[in-house]
C-alpha cells in the first residue's frame, strides 16, 4: 500500500467512525431524539403543556394537565349550568368538557333544572329563587307595593303598575 491509500484509507475510517452532534434546529436547547418536535421551539422535554392538540412536553400525551386549561363544573340536574355555589369541588380542568360538565358555574341548585340563571320568577306567591339572582317573585326591592313578579322594573319606586304616567321619558305605569 502505498503512503497516499493508506493515509486515505486513514481519513475514511475516523470519518466513519466519528459520531455527529444531533443539531438544535428550533434553537429551545433540545435536539432530536430528545426533542420530539425540532421544528417547534414550543415543544421540548419539560415544556408547559398546553390546550393546541400538541405534545408540547415530548410525554407521548396531547393536553393533559394544561396550564391553559379552562374549568368546567358538574351539572347534575343537565339544565347547562354547573353548580358553582355549594360544590366548587366538582370543578375540573380540562381542554374540553368532560361529559356531564359545563363552563357556566352559576347554578344555585344543581338538583332542579327548573333553577338557573335566566330562569322566569313568574309566581308571585312562590319564595323560591329560581333566576338564581338573590330575590324571589313575590319580593319587592323597591318598596313601592307591587311584587317584583308583577313589577316592571321592581328597582325604581316610581315605575309600577296603576302608577299615574307622567312626561319623563319612562315608562311609569308599567
Amino acid at each position: 500500500m502505498t503512503r497516499l491509500s493508506t493515509l486515505l484509507a486513514l481519513a475514511l475510517a475516523l470519518t466513519a467512525c466519528r459520531k455527529e452532534e444531533p443539531v438544535d434546529l428550533d434553537g429551545d436547547s433540545k435536539s432530536p431524539p430528545e426533542d420530539c418536535n425540532d421544528l417547534d421551539g414550543g415543544v421540548f422535554p419539560g415544556a408547559e403543556e398546553l390546550c393546541d392538540g400538541i405534545d408540547n412536553n415530548c410525554d407521548g400525551s396531547v393536553d393533559e394537565e394544561a396550564v391553559d386549561a379552562p374549568s368546567f363544573y358538574a351539572d347534575a340536574d343537565g339544565d347547562g349550568y354547573g353548580d358553582g355555589y355549594g360544590d366548587a369541588a366538582s370543578a375540573v380542568s380540562a381542554c374540553a368538557a368532560p361529559e356531564g360538565y359545563v363552563a357556566d358555574d352559576r347554578d344555585c341548585d344543581d338538583s332542579a333544572a327548573n333553577i338557573h340563571p335566566g330562569a322566569a320568577e313568574a309566581d308571585c306567591s312562590d319564595s323560591t329563587d329560581y333566576n338564581c339572582d338573590g330575590s324571589v317573585g313575590y319580593a319587592d326591592a323597591d318598596a313601592d307595593g307591587h311584587a317584583a313578579c308583577e313589577d316592571c322594573d321592581d328597582s325604581a319606586p316610581l315605575r309600577f303598575p296603576g302608577n299615574p304616567e307622567i312626561c319623563d321619558d319612562l315608562d311609569n305605569d308599567c
